[in-house]
């Protein structure tokens, strides 16, 4: 009885107050370990390339404890983790390690009460390129379908968790933080930030939980 109660308050709580579901891209509507494998590579060489006496192992303690590789490099480096990330990610192809995956877009186009956004630290070319790849076959650069709006680093001219991001987020939607619920993979870039602004977030790995689904 209580459980069901909770699930029918937590329902109309979300009804009323969030208008927009705030969509990170990589690690959330995708999933895929061989990419991280392989972006922890680029970015392991790009700072070994800077940093020559460091190890893939204490590379990835650094990244663990930080929250992330580009927030290493920047820390290292003294300069923003943007200019880090655009040097590595501009010529690496994100969307070959993208595949179709229904059950998201079932999940997406189900959640249809909501206006649904990416706000990704991805570029919105690879982020058009994956969703196709997942089954949004609508998405173009000026209509992402079923997404009203895909906000990229380039548009943000920063990166989660830079509050900045986040202000850009609220100026497009001319809403409340607490009117947004963010979804993420990320501590670090996403959920941690997001709660820190007075947005609603969750982590990626609830997502199930918190709709029920």
């Amino acid at each position: 009885m209580i459980p069901t109660f909770i699930r029918i308050i937590k329902k109309k709580i979300l009804h009323q107050l969030v208008r927009y579901i705030v969509w990170d891209f990589d690690g959330t509507l995708y999933q895929c370990r061989n990419l991280e494998l392989a972006l922890e590579a680029k970015y392991f060489h790009y700072y070994r390339e800077r940093c020559e006496t460091i190890s893939l192992p204490a590379f990835k303690k650094l990244s663990d404890y930080h929250g992330s590789w580009s927030t290493v490099i920047a820390r290292h480096l003294k300069t923003s983790e943007y200019k880090i990330i655009n040097a590595v990610e501009r010529k690496f192809n994100k969307a070959q390690y993208v595949v179709r995956n229904d059950s998201i877009v079932q999940l997406v186009n189900s959640l249809s009460d909501y206006q649904h956004i990416i706000f990704s630290n991805s570029s919105k070319r690879q982020i058009i390129q994956g969703l196709k790849n997942i089954g949004f076959s609508k998405a173009t650069r000026d209509n992402p379908k079923p997404f009203l709006l895909i906000i990229d680093r380039h548009a943000m001219m920063s990166i989660k968790p830079h509050p900045h991001s986040f202000q850009f987020l609220l100026k497009q939607t001319k809403a409340k933080p607490y009117q947004h619920l963010i979804i993420g993979d990320s501590w670090h870039h996403d959920i941690i930030p997001a709660k820190k602004y007075g947005f609603q977030a969750i982590h990626i790995s609830e997502l199930e939980t918190f709709f029920h689904l």
